[in-house]
């Protein structure tokens, strides 16, 4: 199969997903993509890598700072407009605020003080994005609906740079040459980490179901996971 063709068919699957996705819970609210977007850029390779830049950090491309503090301000403004406590928030969380100082001030004795600033701000990040996700009205639903989007999106295109644009999706040991399946992800580990997750969330997704009668739409959502499902253990335990 053509890598291009492999690659609409690909897409034309997580959209169908996507869209199965939209019908089984129309209630979630347009800003959890935010978070989602978010979890999807610290679970692949930095945009940096996908767009051609040398930089292997997170940061330290102008595309990742870009898109990183371009998702804080949206996540600011979002908050801000559903006026949120941020004073409850912290009163409730003593010892997340106590690690958040604790890792402004060690910036002062860091070797490059400004460079650890900036990377500090990774953490601001996330907790910004886990106040949006609070701030819904139904925030485990808005963490179901994330984790379902972060299966759909990473296990199959992880196959398809695998099996069809190995130049992204497979590295080689520096010192072995062992042929190593990485997907969406930075190393195999990472793509490791990435499987377990999303296999841990959609089996936790069918125990849930239990043996319940699911309407026409929900039996067709159940195959899509099962296919899902399928992808990761493959990717898991068949890395060749």
């Amino acid at each position: 199969m053509p890598p291009e063709l492999a690659l609409f068919l690909c897409t034309g699957f997580v959209c169908y997903l996507l869209r199965l996705d939209r019908q089984q819970s129309p209630g979630v609210s347009a800003a959890v993509w935010l978070p989602t977007l978010w979890l999807f850029s610290i679970g692949t390779k930095p945009l940096g890598r996908w767009l051609g830049s040398a930089s292997g950090d997170e940061w330290g491309s102008p595309w990742d700072q870009y898109f990183g503090i371009g998702i804080l301000c949206l996540g600011v403004l979002i908050l801000a407009r559903r006026r949120f406590d941020w004073c409850y928030l912290l009163r409730r969380q003593p010892w997340l605020v106590a690690l958040l100082g604790y890792m402004l001030v060690s910036c002062l004795w860091a070797d490059w003080p400004f460079v650890c600033l900036k990377r500090g701000t990774r953490q601001v990040l996330a907790v910004v994005m886990a106040a949006v996700v609070v701030s819904e009205p139904d925030p485990p639903l808005a963490v179901e609906k994330i984790l379902l989007r972060f299966a759909y999106f990473l296990l199959p295109f992880s196959l398809l740079l695998i099996k069809y644009y190995p130049h992204l999706g497979v590295e080689f040991g520096r010192w072995s040459g062992e042929r190593m399946w990485v997907g969406v992800a930075q190393q195999k580990n990472g793509l490791a980490r990435v499987c377990i997750i999303a296999l841990i969330f959609l089996i936790w997704r069918f125990i849930q179901r239990g043996g319940c009668a699911m309407k026409q739409s929900g039996r067709y959502a159940l195959i899509a996971e099962s296919s899902v499902l399928v992808l990761g253990l493959y990717m898991l335990f068949l890395p060749a």
